[in-house]
């Protein structure tokens, strides 16, 4: 392994902003609901139905104004352990070195906490927006979170490809045909190769069976959601 690779900084190092970042936005959602806690009204609507209007109310108390941003810590904290299983678990994918593998288990743990900030967002959104407007329109309020979501995730892949992309210029090995999260080589003539990151397989879609194996494990599940629907 050349030198240049032992000290490459940039991808291998997790960035510490975006460890601190979503638990920084949770926390200061909950100081914003503490300093205007006497302003919340008796109840706001929590849950709209078809027609848009409110069927679901919750009621103050301390308890009913924490749950939110206490469910936005215990999901970030939950994929906190998973990006704690993706840097001790041993490499999965055998044809990259150490050194490649923990600079795709450091960009791994950024993709994840970028993801982790969106979903923070939204928790604080729901938290703080919903108890203090007097007007909650459902459609704005799905509508927004799912650009967040929607944001966090383009970002967060686009980061990781950035990163991956840097590696090879970096001279890492075994990263040929990665784009990303997607593998497509066309000189391979494997159908399933191991990931990047993660225990597990992933299409390689220069082969020609690739997307039509993808067209039917996604049909799948919207066959199942489609007959259970109609039963």
């Amino acid at each position: 392994m050349s030198s240049t690779v032992k000290t490459l900084k940039g991808p291998t190092q997790g960035s510490l902003l975006l460890r601190l970042l979503p638990f920084v936005v949770l926390v200061l959602g909950g100081i914003c609901l503490l300093l205007v806690y006497d302003s919340i009204p008796y109840r706001w609507p929590v849950h709209w139905g078809m027609d848009g209007q409110p069927d679901r109310w919750s009621t103050k108390s301390p308890v009913a104004v924490v749950i939110p941003l206490a469910a936005g810590i215990l999901l970030c904290g939950f994929l906190e352990f998973i990006v704690l299983i993706v840097r001790v678990r041993p490499r999965w994918n055998t044809r990259v070195s150490n050194e490649t593998a923990t600079a795709l288990k450091a960009l791994t743990a950024d993709l994840v906490r970028t993801l982790e900030t969106g979903i923070a967002i939204t928790f604080v959104y729901v938290g703080v927006f919903f108890p203090l407007s007097s007007h909650v329109n459902s459609i704005r309020v799905v509508l927004f979170m799912l650009a967040v979501v929607s944001g966090a995730i383009v970002t967060g892949i686009t980061r990781f490809w950035r990163g991956v992309h840097e590696l090879k210029l970096a001279g890492h090995k075994g990263l040929e045909g990665y784009n990303g999260l997607i593998y497509r080589n066309a000189d391979d003539p494997r159908l399933w190769v191991p990931k990047l990151t993660g225990v597990g397989y992933t299409l390689n879609f220069a082969h020609r069976w690739a997307w039509p194996i993808l067209l039917f494990l996604l049909l799948i599940p919207v066959s199942l959601s489609v007959l259970f629907s109609v039963t």
